[in-house]
């Protein structure tokens, strides 16, 4: 049981957890810069399912398709791109593992790294925030670029900061750039008003609009030269691409960022406590309920709450307590039915919910 439960938070991150990394041949297909093009989206949940074949002349697929891509054990020979995605709100796991992951793209010799973003804000504190814009800008930093994706991705409050930190950015199509104390703005108002570069519908577009793009001095080597296809249209391979991500536990907690979540812990670690406490012994019940209220508690930790939102949910599970020991419901569940509802209501503060 604990296993499944713990299975299925993983499942809801916005990428599966795995291994630290994973290195990707260069057999991915797109078109040569047309940041219109048509393309399947390049992300590390579906870069192993299949490959789409993008043409100059036409925005719809082409129906040939690149070979599957596999793991590799290879080290990288240094003409590599290091892909992180971030997703969910910024927080302290997620600034720890994007400064780790540039680190190792440095020493590994990547030639750029592109950080893909959907982010609905950051649960930074002002130091945090400029510690991880530091290690972006870093000198001798492996260039950065970002891209917002994939369609119907957003950035808003503190994850737009990062944006500014980046050597380039790109935005898909349908997404949304909201600044502190701004409306929210498509893609063409996000470059209009120059808080990003270009339009790639997907990822592996923008990866290919990085080729040949010089930054702090370096000349970006993205794709292979565009070449005819079987159909007569052009085609170019984007070079060996790696993927970092989070690990199990960094992974698990990350998902504690989301405020849903937190709750659901919280209240299942409160109820199998008090399920428990009228049991004799302690079982698995009890097992779950300091791993959930653990994980809920953690969760509290993080994101902005209101004390009094959490003693309200703590107390209603001890006035359920009262009725559970009598054996029937009275006054004391309406009391915690009350209570569990209002400290619902206000347990998140500052736009959280």
């Amino acid at each position: 049981m604990v296993a499944v439960l713990l299975v299925t938070l993983m499942s809801v991150g916005s990428s599966p957890a795995s291994a630290d990394s994973t290195t990707v041949p260069n057999s991915t297909v797109l078109s040569s810069k047309v940041p219109n093009s048509a393309a399947s989206n390049l992300t590390a949940s579906n870069l192993t399912a299949s490959n789409s074949t993008v043409s100059n002349s036409t925005a719809q697929p082409s129906t040939s398709v690149a070979p599957p891509f596999v793991e590799s054990d290879v080290r990288p020979d240094g003409s590599f791109v290091d892909i992180i995605e971030v997703a969910g709100r910024i927080d302290p796991v997620t600034a720890d593992f994007v400064t780790r992951s540039l680190k190792k793209a440095k020493l590994d010799g990547a030639q750029v790294v592109v950080v893909q973003l959907n982010s609905p804000g950051s649960l930074l504190s002002d130091s945090e925030t400029a510690e991880l814009v530091a290690a972006l800008t870093a000198p001798g930093q492996v260039p950065v670029a970002m891209w917002v994706g994939p369609s119907g991705a957003r950035a808003r409050g503190g994850a737009v900061d990062l944006l500014g930190a980046a050597d380039f950015v790109g935005v898909g199509s349908d997404v949304e750039i909201e600044p502190f104390g701004s409306e929210p703005l498509n893609a063409k108002q996000a470059i209009g008003i120059e808080l990003a570069d270009i339009e790639a519908p997907v990822l592996v577009d923008f990866i290919g609009q990085l080729d040949g793009r010089t930054i702090d001095g370096q000349v970006l080597d993205t794709a292979n030269d565009p070449t005819d296809g079987d159909d007569g249209r052009q085609v170019a391979a984007v070079r060996t691409v790696r993927f970092q991500r989070l690990g199990l536990l960094a992974q698990l907690l990350h998902n504690m960022t989301n405020p849903g979540i937190v709750f659901l812990m919280l209240t299942i670690g409160l109820a199998l406590a008090v399920f428990e406490f009228y049991t004799g012994g302690v079982g698995m019940a009890g097992f779950i309920a300091v791993v959930c209220a653990g994980l809920g508690a953690y969760g509290l930790g993080v994101l902005p709450t209101r004390p009094l939102g959490a003693v309200l949910v703590v107390g209603s599970f001890l006035a359920f307590a009262i009725d559970v020991q009598a054996g029937q419901a009275r006054f004391w569940t309406g009391v915690a039915t009350v209570a569990l509802a209002a400290g619902s209501r206000v347990l998140f503060t500052d736009g959280v919910s």
